[in-house]
């Protein structure tokens, strides 16, 4: 893994465009990846990246995306992995996401990793195609 800075934004622009809809711009990740609490870790062949908000002993994953052609190689589980256990090392012990009701191959990871549901936000998303879907609250409490 390797450590994301400011630097990389125009990588994770391009890969997130290919993931999420509507995708942060190159000037969002610029601007979070200067904050202290916001880290970001990647594989270097960047198939892969996770950006999270880490605040005392909680996390929160703010976007997690696969390269395309790394899709369904288990590479995006991987990295979750590894910076689930890197962090809850770190003493970081909870972890909170929201996720696109309609992303089941997200969802779907994120319960392999025993992360549960337990909240709603309500048209929380809206696509560029002005679809509007709601958020899943999912959490995670560490290593059992």
């Amino acid at each position: 893994m390797i450590r994301l800075d400011e630097h990389t934004a125009p990588i994770l622009a391009r890969i997130h465009a290919e993931s999420v809809d509507p995708p942060w711009s190159e000037a969002s990740f610029r601007s979070l990846l200067r904050l202290p609490t916001i880290l970001g870790l990647a594989y270097s062949d960047f198939s892969a990246f996770i950006l999270l908000s880490v605040i005392e002993d909680e996390a929160e994953i703010l976007t997690f995306a696969t390269q395309k052609e790394f899709r369904r190689q288990g590479r995006g589980l991987s990295l979750l992995k590894e910076c689930l256990n890197y962090l809850f090392r770190q003493k970081v012990e909870k972890f909170f996401l929201e996720v696109n009701e309609n992303n089941f191959a997200a969802i779907g990871l994120y319960e392999q990793l025993d992360f549960k549901k337990y909240g709603v936000r309500e048209s929380y998303y809206t696509n560029s195609n002005q679809e509007v879907s709601n958020a899943l609250l999912m959490r995670w409490d560490g290593i059992k």
